[in-house]
């Protein structure tokens, strides 16, 4: 029997998907939203997990992100199942982020049990089979380097001797045509960096503006939770130093003390609660401070018309919200005079009245508004109670009307700058998606190529020990590290021949443009340093600056690796695609030469003990 944790936000999902799994021996742990799964999983990490997308607090993609990051959980295969398939970038991204399967809710149950038991039976099979390391704190080896000046007058030397030996073998009529081939190269080259230069430009004036737009929507919901903060943190302050002050009074202090006392633990509360959880505790505190039977929340819209949110019945012990739907004040309603009046409104007559939408019938009641810029956006009332309301009840529903909507205030700004966070996140993978698109349209051999290396980099990466943000870092440069082929003629990139000494000095040209293009773009780590170091090689004869060793960034080690692998198993104006054999065979040969021994040892694990393949 297997455990699969399921993270759906409604309660008609999770159960259908529960009977499905469970008449298949499974047993199933349930969650409505992606932070109580990362609780959950966390605490008891299960076999498997089955995800929407659409999750409130912790969306399907952050929790994926998070879940392939985390060194216990991301063994552990994650599988979408989901209705927000109309779009492919969504199972692409998904994928990308590390899910096992992407899944369409429109697709046969049959199918989600098939891709199920499939990823479980691959974990079961690589746990047989799989070999642990001999030591999981391996460090990559460093070597002493050699002086770089000594190296550079010796190649100076050689390249000075091999040019005289070449002018007394050479005819001048041979020097001529090299000196003619180099000006067409550089002619062509020239025309290539005009043609670009105006779709660089365009590119370059998106980003700023996505990251002009970004950062205004986050400097804006930044401040509104900064400042729900700060006038929540305030208002703790004086309910402490009020609660103090009320623990030297009588009895009557004490029932005041216990209003104080609620409203701190709704705030306190309130830091890991969502919305709804809030409005249900704040209901049920409500009736109990106030000592009534009945607690209700309306807010009010633009228009002055109340919406009702929900009640706490102390009978059924139940709080039952509804989704707000504004309706027009009845002339005479109590509503009327606290909602337009802006005052407290009470009524003593004890025979229960029904309500007109769906509230439970009101006997003695008393309701408060909560003005903000003095305008009334909610009404907080009691009701039911066998004794008239006081004075002093309502002073504290005036006090737990504050209180509550402080909070709701602050717990929608935090909202709407998590939206603003995921947006950004998706306008740099559009950004990304785009750079990858314009260079495959310039070198449409390279088609796929960007997602395939990004896909194999990961896993070197994360077999290699990566935490989960360096491997985030990885993908980036990965789907980036040949952005500068656009700079190079494509009539070089598609040559079906080998390149001349002239050609391939212009093709080496393509790591300084793409860091060149990079470079001003904050992706949160070194993406444009990794990208210029990709193809230096673990003995120095690399380039552009010919960097050993530890000197080069491990992303860029494990790019050159992952780099080689994915170029030799893809065909080529000039060559047919090799097989993966011959590509880890070369991996080998290169171990402690041209590459890191420990990341080579690594990519080989990878693929000839796990049985990685490269995606389609």
């Amino acid at each position: 029997m297997s455990v699969i944790l399921i993270a759906f936000e409604r309660e008609s999902e999770q159960s259908a998907i529960e009977q499905l799994l469970s008449s298949r021996g499974h047993r199933v742990m349930k969650s409505a939203n992606g932070l109580v799964a990362w609780d959950t999983a966390r605490r008891e990490p299960p076999h498997a997990i089955i995800s929407d997308i659409v999750l409130p607090r912790m969306d399907g993609f952050a929790l994926c992100r998070k879940w392939k990051q985390d060194e216990r959980l991301q063994s552990v295969p994650f599988l979408f199942y989901t209705r927000r398939h109309d779009d492919p970038k969504y199972e692409r991204f998904a994928l990308e982020l590390g899910a096992e399967r992407f899944l369409a809710r429109s697709a046969q149950p049959e199918s989600l049990l098939a891709a199920l038991d499939e990823v479980l039976g691959a974990v079961a099979a690589a746990n047989d089979g799989s070999a642990s390391p001999a030591s999981s704190g391996t460090t990559v080896p460093s070597q002493t380097s050699t002086q770089a000046t000594t190296q550079i007058a010796a190649q100076g030397a050689a390249q000075g001797a091999d040019r005289t030996a070449l002018i007394d073998t050479t005819s001048l009529q041979r020097i001529a045509a090299l000196e003619a081939a180099l000006n067409e190269a550089q002619r062509a080259h020239a025309e290539a960096r005009n043609t670009h230069a105006e779709a660089l430009e365009a590119m370059r004036r998106d980003h700023a503006r996505v990251l002009e737009n970004t950062g205004r929507m986050h400097a804006e919901a930044l401040a509104e939770m900064q400042q729900a903060h700060a006038s929540m943190q305030a208002q703790m302050a004086g309910l402490k130093t009020e609660n103090q002050r009320l623990r030297e009074r009588d009895t009557t202090g004490r029932v005041a003390q216990l209003r104080q006392t609620a409203v701190i633990d709704l705030l306190r509360g309130s830091t890991s609660a969502d919305e709804a959880t809030i409005l249900r505790y704040a209901l049920e505190q409500t009736a109990a401070v106030i000592n009534s039977p009945l607690a209700w929340l309306h807010f009010v819209d633009h228009a002055k018309n109340p919406c009702l949110a929900g009640w706490f019945d102390t009978a059924q012990r139940q709080a039952v919200l509804v989704s707000p739907a504004p309706r027009s004040i009845q002339p005479g309603e109590f509503l009327e005079a606290c909602i337009k009046g802006r005052q407290a409104v009470a009524g003593s007559d004890a025979q229960p009245k029904a309500q007109q939408d769906g509230l439970p019938a009101l006997g003695r009641y008393l309701a408060v508004p909560a003005v903000v810029n003095d305008e009334v956006v909610a009404v907080l009332g009691v009701a039911n109670r066998d004794a008239d309301y006081a004075q002093d009840d309502q002073q504290g529903l005036l006090m737990l009307a504050d209180s509550l909507l402080r909070i709701i205030q602050m717990k929608r700004a935090q909202s709407q700058a998590l939206k603003s966070f995921q947006r950004a996140d998706v306008a740099l993978q559009g950004m990304i998606d785009s750079f990858v698109r314009v260079g495959e349209h310039h070198d449409p051999y390279t088609a796929g190529s960007a997602r395939r290396l990004a896909a194999l980099a990961v896993a070197i990466g994360r077999e290699a020990g990566l935490d989960g943000e360096r491997q985030h870092a990885l993908r980036v440069a990965a789907m980036l590290h040949d952005i500068g082929n656009i700079a190079v003629p494509a009539s070089i990139l598609s040559k079906p021949a080998p390149l001349t000494e002239t050609e391939l000095a212009l093709m080496r040209t393509h790591v300084d443009e793409g860091c060149q293009l990079l470079a001003d773009i904050d992706f949160g780590a070194p993406i444009a340093d990794i990208i210029y170091q990709s193809h230096e090689r673990y003995d120095g004869s690399g380039y552009p600056r010919g960097l050993k060793a530890t000197d080069i960034l491990l992303e860029a080690r494990i790019l050159a690796i992952a780099d080689t692998v994915e170029a030799m198993c893809s065909s080529r104006s000039y060559r047919p695609a090799a097989d993966m054999a011959a590509a880890i065979e070369e991996i080998r040969r290169g171990a402690g030469r041209l590459y890191d021994p420990y990341l080579a040892e690594a990519c080989i694990r990878l693929i000839d003990q796990h049985g990685y393949k490269l995606p389609e």
